[in-house]
């Protein structure tokens, strides 16, 4: 990694010690960061394995994974959460088990967040329960071809916490603006002016394909 996208981190990492990591912080270096990588691994590490036919040793790789992929779900947790609250929707409606559920609109997309990382999550400890402990007398091989198919699986997880994070802190900046002129906050105005521009803002930067006629809460 070099020098600058170690300050980066290491400037974060400071501010979360010193209790002084909030949403005023700008992400964007670090988000220059991650995508710098994923262009990197794009390029030229995809490419290297479809080359090669024989297996490879997915231990560590798997374990990565179940690792980013708990990290998202709880990202994307406290996002929904923080967007039913913010709408006055109960909180139980990001837990599947609770049975509260939505037909339309935010709330719809809130609820299913909800039951997307309920989801990911329990696979992924399922994953972790399931790795053996000793990695080098019980080599996880698997095909090149399933190591890029996780990867894509990861990346579009992660786009989706992005999208998941910038809606949440446009909509608490609206939420300032509100309480200060005294007025609710009616969740179709955080879709079109917090939700939409974000989903659409982040699937163009990360070169995203999707429908011209698909509606933002349906691309997340």
């Amino acid at each position: 990694m070099s020098a600058g996208h170690e300050e980066t981190v290491d400037h974060l990492l400071d501010l979360c010690k010193r209790d002084q990591l909030d949403d005023a912080v700008s992400l964007e270096a670090l988000i220059s960061s991650v995508n710098f990588f994923n262009k990197i691994h794009t390029t030229h590490v995809v490419p290297a394995l479809n080359a090669l036919s024989e297996s490879m040793n997915c231990t560590e790789m798997m374990t990565n994974f179940a690792r980013i992929t708990l990290a998202c779900s709880e990202a994307v947790t406290v996002g929904a959460s923080c967007l039913a609250a913010f709408t006055g929707q109960p909180l139980d409606i990001v837990d599947p088990e609770s049975g509260v559920g939505a037909e339309t609109g935010l709330p719809k997309v809130i609820a299913h967040m909800g039951q997307l990382s309920a989801s990911i999550r329990a696979h992924s400890r399922c994953i972790r329960r399931r790795l053996p402990s000793n990695s080098e007398s019980q080599p996880l091989c698997f095909p090149p071809g399933l190591s890029v198919r996780l990867d894509l699986a990861l990346y579009q997880l992660v786009i989706c916490a992005r999208c998941v994070y910038a809606t949440t802190k446009s909509t608490a900046q609206m939420v300032a603006t509100q309480m200060a002129e005294q007025t609710g906050l009616d969740a179709a105005m955080v879709i079109r002016e917090c939700l939409a521009p974000t989903v659409e803002g982040v699937l163009a930067e990360t070169d995203t394909p999707v429908s011209s006629t698909t509606p933002p809460e349906t691309s997340l």
